[in-house]
């Protein structure tokens, strides 16, 4: 896929890989897990919007305190608001913006949310 863009975000000292691509209104990616990032609902995202891909860690802390110091780090590069999509595993990141930083949250797409999962948030 050409035109990825890669960075690292720094999160209350925590580095987050993260790629994107694509222009337009934000909208982050919490993926099941750290394998192949960009696959065909990414590269369609993309078309439309400015798709940011984050490999986060399992164990981030307070999901209140990543929460927030996520979204600050998203300011850094130019993130205001956003869309969220939580896959499997990355719904716990995804629900805990949606509680803790609901002003910057436009919409929020949970898919196979992992029972524990969902009851941890």
């Amino acid at each position: 896929m050409s035109g990825v863009r890669t960075g690292v975000l720094e999160c209350d000292g925590l580095p987050i890989p993260y790629r994107e691509v694509g222009e337009g209104q934000p909208v982050l990616i919490f993926p099941a897990d750290q394998g192949s990032l960009f696959d065909d609902i990414v590269t369609a995202l993309a078309t439309h919007y400015r798709v940011i891909v984050l490999d986060v860690p399992v164990n981030t802390g307070t999901k209140q305190n990543f929460a927030e110091q996520l979204f600050s780090a998203l300011t850094r590069i130019g993130v205001g608001s956003f869309s969220v999509i939580g896959v499997s595993r990355g719904t716990a990141p995804a629900v805990a913006h949606a509680v803790y930083t609901p002003y910057q949250v436009r919409s929020s797409f949970l898919l196979s949310p992992a029972r524990a999962l969902a009851q941890d948030t």
